[in-house]
């Protein structure tokens, strides 16, 4: 019954319903067979609530009790599929959360369902597996070597002609194989035949086949660097008739038209994608619930202990209250002072803010003179002072520095020199290290973005920071206080304040000359 709710979206609350009932049967002196069905109960509930609810928290909780269970009475048939489906969960969250490293657990995930559903002879899910792994590594790559060949062995000896994805796979192995050996071309037609292996239209998952034969196109075009026609690909996979239902495809397609466009060397457009890059993926955190991966735990001793806080709170709900009488007095009696305080911090951040402005000035100035300082120096012709003037102007490329892969190898490939001699220019003409040189001229440029209430006003100090290259928030706040004197909150009130007292003035001016005394 949950399978036939399962199979139409509008009717996933039905669909988990059904398969709560059968999951609740999951008792000790449940038979094995009741207990196989709890598995592919539980491992549905995971998917419902992975695709449809965006309730992360609960989807982890489903899936790993399925397959704790699923071991449990050997029922290693459902193995690749929960699997597979916990790299589906990995996957979302790895896209949302960039790990460090280009390990990722959606990839561990999706290569030992591969394994396992090899062993047992599961083709189909061996199929999606090898295909979800392989589409990790796109467009950068399509993955290693050994994968390949391991499915090359399988679907060559083992797997069934007749079963429903063979041929897809096979033509998605094979341009696989080429890009491997740099044959774009012979790629190209064999991920062009997938599309007539697709089958009907209309579906949530055939708009993602086609999203992934426009991707792996993609991908022989990135590898060529023919970076218009990987914007092409880009294009049409935003027009795919049920992209509404893909959010999480939106939002990645956003992140490369931006990385395609700033290699095109088109920064405006490359900052535009990026910014909607940024919203969407707000837009797309917002919607799901739940706790990261690795901080769920589904232990009914952790809610005991949570229920026995409660408790406690309440048996000391009398005693605060007393206390909150005495702090509201003493709260009234400090009041004046604070007023006061705030009012000098105010002032004071007014200050700042308009340093800052004046800086951001003055380095606008910068940019657009020749600096004749060493004009008549013996230094004119030096290769620090060469160094210098290049550094100047490469830090001035904003669509480079704020990248977040952007490093001092980076710099110094941009203006042709060595690390070693470029940190010394850095530290003797800047007195600072590359990395706080670099924090400054981020930090100017997320000041000038919090200005640019027009192209920026939707964007949070998430994204702003996120936009200027910085991985973490704590950072980003850590190297504003340092360079600014204030928080970045602080900042963009004042920025909002100074704002609205030039359109409050504009605005009297115009009521002046409408009506003059």
């Amino acid at each position: 019954m949950g399978g036939k709710y399962n199979a139409d979206p509008l009717k996933a609350d039905s669909a988990m319903m059904c398969y709560s009932i059968i999951a609740a049967r999951n008792k000790p002196q449940a038979s094995v067979k009741e207990k196989e069905l709890v598995v592919r109960a539980l491992n549905e509930m995971g998917v419902l609530n992975t695709i449809h609810f965006n309730n992360h928290t609960s989807a982890y909780q489903n899936l790993q009790m399925a397959y704790d269970l699923c071991h449990e009475i050997k029922y290693f048939k459902m193995e690749p599929y929960i699997l597979l489906n916990m790299g589906n969960l990995y996957n979302l969250y790895e896209f949302l959360f960039p790990p460090e490293d280009k390990k990722t657990k959606a990839g561990e995930y999706y290569r030992k369902s591969f394994d396992a559903a090899c062993q047992m002879q599961e083709w189909n899910m061996a199929i999606s597996s090898y295909i979800n792994f392989v589409m990790l590594n796109m467009p950068y790559g399509v993955g290693d070597e050994e994968v390949h060949q391991e499915m090359k062995h399988w679907i060559d000896d083992s797997i069934p002609k007749n079963i429903t994805d063979w041929r897809l796979a096979r033509h998605f192995l094979d341009g696989n194989l080429a890009v491997k050996h740099e044959d774009y071309n012979q790629a190209r037609e064999c991920y062009l035949m997938m599309s007539d292996d697709i089958k009907g239209e209309g579906t949530h998952d055939i708009a993602r086949e086609e999203y992934m034969v426009l991707m792996c196109m993609t991908t022989t075009y990135f590898q060529e660097k023919r970076y218009d026609m990987a914007i092409d690909c880009a294009n049409r996979i935003l027009n795919l008739k049920s992209h509404q239902d893909m959010t999480d495809i939106n939002v990645e397609t956003f992140r490369l038209l931006s990385e395609y466009y700033s290699a095109m060397g088109d920064d405006a457009k490359a900052s535009k994608y990026h910014v909607d890059y940024l919203e969407n993926k707000e837009k797309l955190m917002k919607n799901i619930v739940g706790l990261v991966p690795s901080q769920l735990s589904h232990s009914l001793e952790e809610m005991n202990i949570e229920i026995d806080k409660m408790n406690e709170q309440k048996r000391l709900q009398s005693l605060y209250l007393a206390v909150a009488g005495i702090i509201i007095v003493l709260a009234v009696l400090f009041s004046f002072f604070i007023i006061r305080k705030n009012k000098v911090l105010n002032e004071k951040n007014t200050a700042l803010y308009h340093r800052m402005k004046d800086i951001i000035r003055l380095d606008e100035e910068r940019k657009n003179e020749k600096d004749v300082k060493y004009k008549d120096s013996g230094l004119k012709e030096s290769q620090k002072m060469e160094l210098f003037d290049k550094i100047k102007e490469a830090m001035d490329n904003t669509g480079e520095i704020c990248k977040p892969t952007f490093t001092m190898g980076r710099l110094a490939e941009m203006i042709g020199t060595n690390t070693s001699y470029l940190s010394q220019t850095i530290n003797e003409h800047y007195g600072m290290t590359f990395t706080n040189l670099l924090n400054l001229y981020r930090i100017k440029e997320a000041c000038r973005r919090m200005e640019d209430s027009e192209n920026y006003g939707n964007l949070t100090l998430d994204a702003i920071s996120e936009s200027v290259g910085f991985k973490a928030r704590v950072t980003f706040t850590k190297a504003f206080k340092q360079h600014v004197g204030m928080l970045p909150s602080e900042y963009l009130k004042a920025v909002n304040t100074h704002q609205n007292k030039i359109q409050q003035t504009a605005t009297e001016d115009i009521n002046t000359d409408q009506h003059p005394d």
